[in-house]
């Protein structure tokens, strides 16, 4: 009898045929069920990655406007020039880090002076770490404050509320900023607008902390998909492309990948319509963008969508980390602002597919095992 005839023979192939489909079916099932909880993993390693940088960056948002807003409350009870002046500069200085670049109070005509249609204290940061007056502003602009973004918008805020501007230039200083304000009001009547200048593309270290991170990058956008700050490793990529882009759109047109991040850079259908229409009359404010800010004024009014929305995208060969990634957008629906941080996918999964081989590796020790034991188990009971 030849020996692939033999009974022991057919036994160990039965075997063989059983544990390798067992294998292979098992192997099916967990991939399966990998795949389907990835996305939810992936979530919770960036949650994790990045719970730091969110949370310096809210809790810098929540001081400056802390003090925009005790700028709007304390201006409209001085009635001294020079203790309005005071209060003001300590004010400016209570952040303490030099993150402030300027600020100010702005008023409407005659509110303070019955002598003055132009009324206001805007205060400059200096080298020296001291804020200067800037004296002859409204003069000296090429656009009359109360025209602006910044002011325009104050206006339709409530008592107690403040609005972040997009990224934009100041037609005095020359510096490129946002800011946050908020409104005056005195015995109900609004009076003027208090602001706070931050020069954000120079201030990420302050506002995320350390991200200078070699192996993943981080932007931060604004409403129109301005680029406020970006890191170290996206600032060489940006250069080295040329796509140092102004909108979401010309961005998304070279990094197709993450175009569906950008989704929300789209005109709301959602917004109160009376107040765009007369926010497009100022000269500082486009059709389009009246439209998203009164989409933000809406949601402060009714208090909807508090919490910040997250979406993750696997990419493949991410152009920038040059191996797979993983792109994770943060919007903040009260500013419009998008954080997306690319982490590459290996750094983010890596405790999940650790545990993942364990499980394979288990499993098959399990299965040579059942295997041989079954085999000598029948073998020395029935042969």
């Amino acid at each position: 009898m030849k020996w692939y005839d033999s009974v022991k023979t057919k036994l160990l192939g039965f075997f063989f045929v059983i544990s390798t489909i067992f294998m292979i079916t098992m192997l099916s099932v967990l991939t399966m069920l990998k795949n389907d909880v990835l996305v939810d993993n992936a979530s919770k390693e960036v949650s994790l990655a990045t719970i730091k940088i969110l949370s310096n960056l809210q809790n810098t948002k929540y001081r400056l406007e802390e003090i925009v807003l005790a700028l709007a409350s304390t201006s409209s009870e001085l009635k001294d020039s020079n203790d309005r002046k005071k209060i003001i500069v300590n004010l400016l200085k209570a952040n303490n880090s030099g993150l402030i670049t300027s600020g100010g109070i702005w008023f409407e005509p005659y509110a303070i002076d019955k002598n003055l249609k132009d009324f206001n204290y805007f205060f400059n940061h200096t080298v020296d770490n001291k804020f200067e007056l800037i004296k002859g502003y409204s003069q000296k602009s090429s656009i009359n404050y109360r025209d602006t973004e910044f002011y325009m918008v104050a206006k339709y805020l409530k008592k107690g509320g403040t609005y972040w501007t997009k990224v934009y230039n100041d037609p005095v200083t020359k510096i490129r900023m946002t800011t946050v304000v908020s409104p005056i009001y005195s015995e109900g009547i609004f009076i003027g607008v208090a602001s706070v200048d931050i020069k954000i593309e120079e201030r990420g270290e302050q506002i995320f902390g350390d991200f200078k991170f070699p192996d993943r990058y981080l932007m931060m956008v604004d409403r129109e998909g301005s680029i406020m700050i970006k890191s170290m490793l996206l600032s060489k990529y940006l250069t080295s492309n040329q796509i140092y882009t102004k909108d979401c759109q010309a961005f998304t047109e070279e990094f197709e990948d993450v175009k569906p991040l950008f989704e929300k850079c789209a005109i709301p259908s959602d917004y109160n319509r009376s107040i765009a229409n007369a926010l497009v009359k100022s000269v500082d404010i486009e059709s389009q963008d009246s439209k998203r800010i009164a989409n933000i004024i809406s949601q402060q009014e009714s208090n909807r969508s508090k919490d910040i929305t997250k979406d993750i995208k696997f990419v493949d060969d991410d152009p920038i980390l040059k191996k797979d990634s993983i792109i994770a957008t943060f919007n903040f629906p009260k500013t419009h602002w998008k954080i997306i941080i690319g982490i590459p996918e290996e750094q983010v999964l890596s405790e999940s597919n650790a545990m993942y081989q364990k499980i394979i590796k288990a499993s098959i020790y399990l299965t040579v095992l059942a295997t041989l034991l079954g085999y000598f188990l029948l073998n020395s009971l029935f042969i």
